[in-house]
């Protein structure tokens, strides 16, 4: 179940990161937290932070979209997506529990 859960995430974080509507999503992100504007697409931000052996930028980044994420969905899901690998690993290590 939980691997179903994982895949429709990964296929929904696909359409949104290519969508048109979210193109101008980081430059107004960077206006409000600088360290935004390293990224130029949504794709990028999310292979920077799942880059291990950063955690202080990854932590920066990690911070900025959580500030944002009570008032921005996308970031909220930006955000998800970023601690996706982490949550999926978690699931697969208890899949059994509860069995």
């Amino acid at each position: 179940m939980a691997m179903i859960l994982f895949t429709k995430l990964d296929e929904e974080w696909a359409w949104l990161a290519c969508s048109g509507r979210n193109a101008d999503v980081l430059p107004r992100w960077a206006e409000m937290h600088p360290v935004l504007a390293a990224f130029d697409t949504l794709g990028e931000l999310i292979t920077f932070v799942q880059c291990r052996n950063q955690a202080a930028a990854n932590d920066r980044v990690h911070a900025a979209l959580v500030t944002m994420a009570p008032i921005d969905q996308l970031a909220a899901r930006t955000m998800l997506c970023a601690v996706q690998p982490g949550l999926t690993a978690i699931a697969m290590r208890y899949r059994t529990a509860g069995d």
